[in-house]
């Protein structure tokens, strides 16, 4: 294959429990070394879809390959070329991190130099080193996620599929996994994932699936200039009760403001253009001598704050 062509291809894809249909005529294609974004609501479809290419769900209609292999009638060649991680998982506690890991290796049919190889590198890439030798039952919610991670990169598969990768691990452990990722990617892995951790995969993914009631409702690439990303922005200018009025006449005199609406704590703008016309936005209202408040520290500041203060030390 060469970059670009298509390593997982979904075509009109099914999925049914009795007469509930959890995914219903779903087609898309994701190319070698990107990071395709499954996102949408519980009971989306969404992690039903990952099983499917996963090779741990039969479709009832449809086709689907991983790599140029059908999920069904290969589906050996299938999992030989992916490293799944579920949203759920189990592990065995009585197992050290490294018993744990050769185990599943040996799964995958490596042996000797080849599986600790593996096991070397899968434990670095997840930063267990401390914890090789640790049975399993003494790590947190977020090392067990981490080692469950590094399952899944045991062998060095060509394709990543992620159900929620980063659930139980805190802000540190979920931004070294976006780092750990985007190196993979730019080595050539492709990645599959799906969150509700919306930031985190803004950060990773190249392009976004939307998914609803079992159907891909829309595709979405990140790269520059794509409207569907950049138009129609909502923001919220804080206002005091005062100049409420006058900063909603002001904003309606805004060519990039599309809409604009008075709210309980200012006015709320729809600006089409990007962070571009946010930033001419700003700049326009203190011109006009509109005072705008600035907003409280939300959740991503939180988040640096957390990633100041602490060390990411592993006890």
């Amino acid at each position: 294959m060469h970059s670009g062509e298509a390593v997982v291809d979904v075509r009109n894809l099914c999925v049914a429990y009795g007469t509930f249909e959890a995914v219903k005529d779903v087609s898309f294609t994701v190319a070698r070394g990107s990071a395709f974004g499954l996102v949408g609501p519980n009971g989306a479809g969404k992690t039903s879809t990952l099983k499917v290419l996963a090779g741990l769900l039969r479709p009832s209609g449809g086709v689907a390959f991983v790599q140029g292999h059908d999920v069904v009638r290969e589906r050996n060649d299938v999992v030989r070329n992916i490293g799944y991680m579920a949203d759920f998982f189990g592990v065995y506690d009585y197992l050290t991190v490294r018993e744990y890991l050769a185990f599943f290796g040996g799964m995958y049919g490596l042996t000797g130099g080849a599986l600790e190889t593996g096991i070397r590198e899968a434990i670095g890439m997840v930063a267990l080193e401390t914890k090789r030798d640790a049975r399993i039952a003494t790590l947190s919610r977020g090392m067990k996620q981490r080692l469950y991670l590094a399952r899944a990169l045991v062998h060095r598969p060509a394709v990543l599929i992620l159900d929620e990768p980063a659930s139980g691990m805190d802000p540190r452990g979920r931004d070294e996994m976006v780092r750990l990722l985007k190196t993979m990617i730019e080595g050539g892995t492709t990645i599959m994932i799906s969150s509700h951790i919306l930031d985190e995969l803004r950060d990773l993914c190249t392009v976004f699936g939307v998914m609803e009631a079992g159907r891909l409702v829309g595709v979405h690439g990140l790269h520059d200039g794509d409207a569907s990303i950049t138009a129609d922005v909502r923001y919220l200018l804080s206002t005091s009760v005062a100049e409420r009025e006058r900063a909603f006449s002001w904003a309606r005199t805004v060519a990039t403001v599309t809409q604009a609406e008075v709210v309980p704590d200012g006015v709320c703008v729809t600006l089409a253009g990007g962070d571009d016309a946010a930033c001419a936005l700003v700049r326009s209202a203190v011109e006009a001598g509109i005072r705008i408040s600035l907003p409280r520290a939300t959740a991503s500041d939180l988040k640096d704050m957390f990633l100041r203060m602490t060390k990411g030390e592993l006890s």
